[in-house]
């Protein structure tokens, strides 16, 4: 778990990173995975990369339980 929290702060590095057109995504789908991985009862530990990148962790709860 502590490896996904590390990797989803480190995600706001590209996230800063405009000029390539490949990187467009890639620090939200890291935070994403990271969320769906780690588990919701862990999620406290990338509030703020996730707020940072406007992922709506809420939204992944729904998709979770249904």
């Amino acid at each position: 778990m502590e490896a996904w929290v590390l990797l989803a702060h480190y995600a706001m590095l590209p996230a800063k990173a405009t000029d390539s057109p490949w990187l467009d995504g890639l620090a939200t789908n890291v935070v994403i995975a990271a969320a769906l991985v780690i588990g919701k009862e862990d999620w406290e530990w990338i509030v703020w990369p996730a707020t940072v990148l406007h992922v709506d962790l809420e939204a992944l709860r729904v998709m979770q339980t249904a």
